[in-house]
Parts: C-alpha cells; structure tokens; sequence
C-alpha cells in the first residue's frame, strides 16, 4: 500500500491538483455508487476516504438516506479535510471516518455496502486478492 506519509505531504494541494488534471471527474467519480443505488438504510464503509471530496457530489435526502457510513483511511491530513468537509456538510449524523489500515482493522458491524473508488489503486496485487 502506497505509505500515508505521501498522501499526508500531498494533502494540502490534492483536490486542486485533482481538479487542475481532472476537472469535477474524480469527485463524480467517487459520488457515482451514492447516484445510482437505493442506500436507505444502508450501512456503508469507504475504505481509503481520503478528503472525502465526492460529498461535494452527494445529493443525500430521501433515496440517499444511510444508516451511518465509516470512511477509513491511513492518512492523518487527508482525514483532516475529510472532517472539515463532512462538519461543513452536516453530514456528521451519520457519517464517521477513522484513521487506520483497513486490513488491521476490526469492525463492530457490519456494513451492506463497501465503496472503495479509488482505494484497489493503492494497493499492490496480493492486497487487492486479501481485499477481494
């Protein structure tokens, strides 16, 4: 997995950067699965939250209605974001991120849905295949 030192020293100028090379893209990209599935209800994990930057894409309201979502990530300053983001939002009622490595993680519940954009990116070959 790619050391969360790098994304803690890119934290800073990585949505610019990401919006400089890919316009409004990567973050459509990251809201895709929240336009086109029913997650009433629904408890989700995004692993590899990152700034959480696809919120900005998010409609939430009546089809867009989970129970709660927990985004993970290894990255301190990327959470960071991530927080400022959702407490903006007033997604903070449903919506908790953690720092930590998913593969060390143990989890209370379990969740319908695991949403990982861009998360298999960072990993080499026998994570993706543990991951799977």
């Amino acid at each position: 997995m790619i050391n969360s030192n790098d994304y803690n020293l890119i934290s800073t100028f990585y949505d610019p950067l990401a919006k400089v090379i890919f316009g409004n893209e990567l973050k459509s990209a990251g809201a895709y699965a929240f336009q086109y599935l029913d997650i009433r209800d629904a408890s989700i994990l995004i692993p590899g939250v990152g700034t959480a930057s696809f919120l900005d894409e998010v409609k939430f309201g009546q089809r867009i209605n989970p129970h709660k979502i927990l985004g993970i990530d290894l990255s301190e300053k990327m959470l960071t974001k991530a927080h400022k983001r959702i407490e903006n939002q007033d997604f903070g009622k449903f919506f908790e991120i953690r720092n930590g490595d998913f593969f060390s993680s143990h989890f209370e519940v379990q969740f319908d849905l695991i949403i990982a954009n861009f998360f298999l990116d960072c990993l080499p070959n026998c994570q993706i295949e543990e991951f799977m």
